[in-house]
């Protein structure tokens, strides 16, 4: 891992407000490395203002929040919203929360994302369907309600 020796004057978010999805605590899945969690602590350690995070299971959620809300030196804190942000409605509750602190985002990242679990050959209509609705279709969706 590199070294950021000056990293308050080389990230320096002040002021900004920040959602990131796929942001929770959870290490149960094989390869998932946290980087929802992980860009969530870069931005209130660099400033933001408010940060938004948001997965599927509120157990998640709300232990990244915790652990979010813990960090030393931080004046901020993080905001947790359980959402599929895979299904339309979802997501525009999730809008419709955010939107109860803020009135708009200067960050999005779309960390969410799922494969089917299974090879490439065959994939069945059922699978790309729900690859696509993740990593296609609910992005889009949240960047237009965003």
């Amino acid at each position: 891992m590199s070294d950021l020796a000056d990293f308050p004057n080389s990230f320096n978010l002040n002021g900004k407000a920040a959602l990131v999805t796929g942001a929770n605590s959870c290490r149960c899945y094989q390869n998932s490395g946290g980087l929802g969690l992980h860009a969530a602590t870069a931005f209130l350690r660099a400033g933001a203002k408010i940060v938004f995070i948001t997965a599927r299971k509120q157990t998640g959620v709300d232990e990244a929040v915790n652990e979010l809300n813990k960090l030393p030196g931080i004046s901020v804190r993080a905001i947790g919203i359980a959402a599929n942000v895979a299904n339309t409605e979802a997501i525009q509750r999730l809008v419709d929360q955010v939107k109860q602190y803020e009135s708009k985002l200067d960050i999005l990242v779309a960390n969410a994302g799922a494969t089917w679990g299974g090879p490439f050959e065959p994939t069945p209509d059922w699978a790309s369907q729900k690859v696509l609705d993740l990593n296609v279709r609910g992005l889009f969706n949240l960047a237009m309600d965003e």
